[in-house]
């Protein structure tokens, strides 16, 4: 059964009434993006906490590696594409979940690589600049266009930067240079979607809350492992 709206669109509906059901929208979707991440720190210390696992992982994981990012991509297709089954309880949430495990699994695979050290640092420096950026998002008065053309530019940037790395082959400085534009890259699509979720115009529409939560996720997930490979002393 398809889930009702969340938002009555008709004229009869007050502006205080939408802003109650829009700040209802916007603590759903963070909520959901918080059991996610709940979920994924949860696998992945218990995939890297011990040695045993981790030598699995290096050595026969792949396989499962495979699964988990065909399954990950088979649900991203289907909440994009599939607008219909992404808003059915609770397949919608069946949905999310799988791609929450595999995304999991994903992320577990590439911190066997790093030191455990190393990792806890970033989740924690994640975690801190994830909450700055949301909060930023929702209070700040800045136009979608501007976040926009911030991206392009820092893509340009990062795009130089691997062209540069093929003619001149591995730098530690261009490294560095690498790893800070992909946290900036990263911290602006966060502030993007944050600030999709919190608009009426342009945004994304109250029952695309799994949608939502989704693009959030990806966007911490991302920028956890850009972190990591900015501070890893095995780059």
């Amino acid at each position: 059964m398809e889930s009702e709206p969340l938002l009555p669109y008709g004229k009869e509906v007050d502006s205080d009434r939408k802003g109650e059901l829009k700040r209802g929208f916007i603590r759903k979707v963070l909520g959901i993006v918080t059991v996610q991440v709940a979920i994924t720190t949860m696998i992945v210390y218990y995939m890297i906490s011990d040695q045993e696992r981790v030598t699995w992982l290096k050595t026969d994981g792949i396989g499962c590696l495979i699964g988990a990012f065909i399954g990950y991509i088979a649900v991203v297709i289907a909440v994009i594409c599939c607008k219909k089954v992404a808003r059915q309880v609770p397949i919608n949430y069946i949905m999310l979940l799988v791609l929450t495990v595999c995304m999991s699994y994903i992320v577990g695979f590439i911190c066997s690589f790093y030191d455990v050290g190393d990792v806890v640092k970033a989740f924690f420096i994640a975690a801190v600049t994830s909450f700055a950026l949301t909060v930023y998002a929702l209070t700040a008065k800045v136009k979608l266009s501007y976040i926009v053309g911030a991206i392009i530019a820092v893509f340009v940037a990062t795009l130089v930067v691997l062209i540069l790395f093929l003619v001149s082959g591995f730098s530690s400085t261009l490294w560095a240079f690498y790893c800070f534009l992909g946290v900036i890259i990263y911290s602006l699509f966060l502030i993007y979607d944050v600030k999709r979720i919190s608009k009426d115009k342009h945004g994304i529409k109250h029952d695309d809350y799994i949608l939502g939560a989704l693009l959030i996720y990806v966007d911490i997930i991302d920028l956890f492992l850009m972190i990591l490979r900015a501070i890893s002393s095995k780059n």
